[in-house]
């Protein structure tokens, strides 16, 4: 079992469903990791033995040194910091944050019931919850 990330990865799973799974990693940069290790995206990581496994972690944890990604942790404390940037700030964005509305330009009047209920700041009606009699 591997570590990419802060997510194991299976070896059952073949490399390119097992990489999808990590924060940060979307198909073009699965494809971009597996043309630099030389290794096709839908093989098995059961196919390869130990020194091969090793192989495959050394080249990612060089690749990542590399080309400076940030993955998992470091990108959601990136975006959650540029929101608090905002909120203190006091842009018109970070208004939109803090009173939980969309901060985009999208609609209010009837597509911002989901932002909503995800907040809680709307009570489960019968459309999202249990039809009550």
């Amino acid at each position: 079992m591997l570590i990419v990330g802060g997510k194991k990865v299976f070896y059952s799973v073949n490399m390119y469903n097992s990489f999808h799974n990590v924060y940060g990693l979307n198909h073009k940069s699965i494809q971009y990791i597996c043309h630099h290790i030389g290794l096709n995206m839908y093989t098995n990581f059961e196919s390869f033995n130990y020194y091969g496994n090793f192989q495959i972690t050394s080249t990612l944890y060089k690749f990542f040194l590399e080309t400076e990604r940030n993955l998992e942790s470091l990108l959601k404390k990136k975006k959650t910091s540029n929101i608090q940037k905002l909120k203190k700030i006091n842009s018109y964005r970070g208004l939109r944050h803090k009173l939980g509305f969309p901060a985009r330009g999208q609609r209010t009047h009837s597509n911002a019931n989901t932002i909503k209920l995800l907040k809680g700041k709307k009570k489960v009606g019968r459309r999202y919850g249990k039809k009550s009699k």
